[in-house]
């Protein structure tokens, strides 16, 4: 979906994507179409466990890791599923946000304090 100003003279293209298994998230969004000549900004809305850097596993889950998006043509990518919180970071090409849960507590012990 592409979201325009007013006047269009800013054009953001957000992609999402649905919860699935983080390797099938990752080739989804890796391999998704081209963005338009004509867009600014690329966002991504990914439904998949991430952490900065490579990936890894968390409770015996695959991760995506930012490293992997560093090439990518996204400007921003939005993660959700996992909610514990993540200090912003830009890796490569794209700046990652994951603020964890909003709506809901987590098991996880940080989302106590």
């Amino acid at each position: 979906m592409i979201f325009t100003n007013n006047d269009a003279s800013v054009k953001v293209l957000v992609d999402s994507f649905m919860y699935a298994e983080e390797d099938i998230t990752l080739e989804r969004a890796l391999n998704a179409p081209p963005c338009p000549d004509d867009v600014q900004y690329r966002i991504g809305i990914l439904h998949a466990y991430a952490n900065p850097g490579n990936a890894g596993s968390m409770f015996g889950h695959r991760t995506l890791g930012y490293h992997e998006f560093a090439e990518s043509d996204y400007d921003l990518i939005l993660w959700g599923h996992d909610h514990s919180r993540e200090k912003t970071i830009t890796d490569g090409n794209t700046t990652h946000i994951r603020l964890g849960s909003l709506s809901r507590a987590s098991l996880a012990e940080d989302e106590v304090r």
